[in-house]
């Protein structure tokens, strides 16, 4: 199962490539999570009304891009752990796959999806998607990055590159029931 969540992306996504090359099959999932569009603490929308335009825009254009592919995407308003957990059971998945995120509130879903999921014995992978240039091809360790941006700026364009984008996959399937017919053209 795939949980996307701000990457609303099929090119270059490495959790919808890993997903896709590791997986017979694959479940594509996007919950609204109401949390983000109630009142906070001071009277605000959390997300305001041009947000929520291009969120469902977002969502709405990586459901037709799937639907292109003879796949779809599963919608669901509520919120992540109860949703995530409950699908992953119904189709007997033993990995969910989804971006890392940094925000605390975001993190804080993500570790209560886990926490639900490690009850059904389903692991949830973590991909780190929101940086340029991947930890690993940094010419430092994590605990050792520079103050200064301009100290990391040069010595990463000395010592490290961007890798290449991530292919698209192949070929990826999902169960009959999510299977919509392609389009004619």
């Amino acid at each position: 199962m795939i949980w996307f969540r701000n990457d609303l992306r099929l090119h270059d996504n490495e959790v919808f490539y890993q997903a896709s090359e590791k997986s017979s099959f694959i479940i594509p999932v996007y919950c609204f999570d109401p949390r983000y569009f109630d009142r906070n603490q001071f009277g605000n929308l959390n997300t305001g009304v041009l947000r929520a335009a291009f969120v469902i825009e977002a969502v709405t254009a990586l459901k037709e891009k799937l639907k292109s592919h003879g796949s779809d995407l599963l919608t669901y308003i509520g919120k992540p752990e109860d949703i995530i957990p409950r699908i992953a059971q119904k189709y007997q998945v033993n990995e969910v796959y989804h971006h890392r995120e940094v925000a605390l509130r975001e993190t804080s879903i993500s570790e209560k999806v886990e926490s639900e999921l490690w009850n059904s014995k389903i692991n949830l992978r973590h991909f780190i998607g929101h940086t340029l240039y991947h930890k690993e091809d940094l010419p430092f360790p994590i605990k050792d990055i520079p103050n200064g941006f301009s100290v990391f700026k040069k010595k990463v364009e000395r010592e490290s590159s961007v890798r290449q984008p991530i292919p698209f996959p192949s070929n990826f399937l999902t169960p009959h029931i999510l299977r919509t017919p392609r389009s004619p053209h």
